[in-house]
């Protein structure tokens, strides 16, 4: 399936290949240049291995590189316990879906070809080193986890939705499938009751998970079928509330019930009163009427996508302008480099909706919106690629490749888009 929209790593890809040829440098915790010579070498000394599955558009991976695995307390434990091999997953996909890596830096530390724990995220120096200790004497993360965060709250207690959140995800990665759907389930309905700030969360990287632990284990889709099958009577109808028909949808999207969503927008078009719920969903529609090649009726989501545009670059820009510290183990600056790259991307496709819908020039002035900002770096390409997505090229696209300086990716897209316009010449 062709997702419609572009995740902001593509271009963090393609830009490290460009610039940063060779970055894979190692520290002085890495001594061995590849897995075999390092389950060798580990074979040969009775010792550990240690892989660091990272990537080089992973800002955490680089701080973990920069603070962790450059000190020398890390350093001197991995010399007198283990041998620790750095493997990117993107040159290395095959080892990567060998471990199951989904995310990064993802740790695996394994002796005798069995795998003794594993970490997923950043971890400081001293996190790092209580981590490998625990696990050389034999307390795993996950039971670390257990008891650190402990029985589910009863009402009105206070509780760490983030930490109950992590035990869910490390069960899953620990293979314990049931329990992970046992945890998620419950904090589905209940974490914002407890903690209403994790909503973003809940609503982002926690339905992630939940989409992978559904591929994983059948048993986790029939579960949260049934979560949205309770909710789609009164969605249907039109009683749901906001919240409601928000988790309704995402609970489709997770468990793949793309037709369910068609089915409620084509019903919902055909009801004014229902329109505004669209809005909810808009994402979520929006990619799967791109993928049955209806971008056009989308255009129906935004009544004015001029107004829709110039309020996405307001809120991107209200949302840095108060944003606190960054978590440990991520720079400031690649958070506002990624949420500039997902604006770009949600204003493009706008861009493209309206030139499906035959709203050039509407098209055209969204896409000047975005163009005369000063932060516009990978704004054409965004737009560009946004249009070539769905096949609604434009002359004038070809004029703003050209004026951007030479590169790969540059390149690549505009010889694309020559060939795909010529071709599309020939045909009439």
């Amino acid at each position: 399936m062709t997702r419609f929209t572009t995740p902001a790593a593509t271009l963090l890809l393609v830009s490290c290949a460009l610039l940063l040829v060779g970055c894979e440098k190692q520290t002085g915790a890495f001594a061995a240049p590849n897995l075999d010579d390092a389950k060798q070498q580990a074979s040969d000394d009775d010792r550990y291995v240690l892989i660091d599955f990272t990537a080089t558009w992973c800002a955490p991976c680089k701080k973990m590189d920069a603070d962790t695995w450059s000190d020398s307390r890390v350093v001197e434990w991995i010399d007198e316990h283990a041998v620790a091999v750095q493997i990117d997953v993107d040159q290395k996909p095959d080892i990567s879906r060998q471990y199951n890596v989904s995310a990064m830096p993802t740790i695996v530390l394994e002796r005798d070809g069995t795998v003794v724990d594993r970490i997923v995220g950043y971890r400081g120096p001293d996190d790092f080193i209580r981590w490998l200790e625990n696990a050389r004497q034999g307390r795993t993360a996950l039971e670390t986890m257990r008891a650190s965060v402990g029985d589910r709250p009863a009402p009105g207690e206070q509780a760490d939705m983030q930490q109950r959140y992590m035990l869910a995800s490390q069960l899953m990665r620990s293979g314990k499938l049931d329990e992970a759907t046992e945890e998620f389930i419950w904090l589905w309905e209940n974490m914002l009751e407890y903690q209403p700030s994790m909503y973003g969360v809940r609503m982002s990287f926690m339905v992630s998970d939940i989409e992978q632990l559904i591929t994983l284990h059948p048993p986790a889709k029939t579960a949260f079928t049934e979560l949205r099958d309770q909710l789609t009577p009164p969605v249907r109808n039109g009683t749901a509330d906001r919240d409601q028909v928000v988790d309704w949808g995402h609970l489709s999207r997770m468990i793949g019930d793309a037709d369910a969503l068609v089915q409620w927008f084509d019903d919902s078009m055909s009801r004014p009163e229902r329109r505004a719920d669209l809005q909810l969903l808009d994402d979520d529609l929006i990619e799967i009427l791109a993928d049955r090649n209806r971008l056009a009726d989308a255009i129906a989501l935004y009544p004015d996508p001029v107004q829709q545009a110039k309020q996405t670059i307001m809120q991107t820009k209200t949302t840095i302008a108060h944003m606190g510290q960054a978590p440990e183990g991520i720079n400031r600056n690649d958070i506002v480099k990624t949420m500039h790259g997902i604006r770009n991307q949600a204003v493009a496709r706008l861009y493209a909706i309206c030139l499906a819908a035959d709203c050039d020039d509407e098209a055209t002035e969204i896409a000047g919106i975005l163009m005369d900002l000063e932060d516009n770096n990978g704004v054409a390409l965004s737009l560009v690629e946004q249009a070539m997505r769905v096949g609604e090229l434009r002359t004038h696209q070809i004029e703003w490749l050209e004026q951007l300086p030479p590169g790969q990716l540059r390149d690549h897209m505009l010889q694309e888009l020559n060939q795909q316009l010529a071709a599309e010449t020939s045909a009439e």
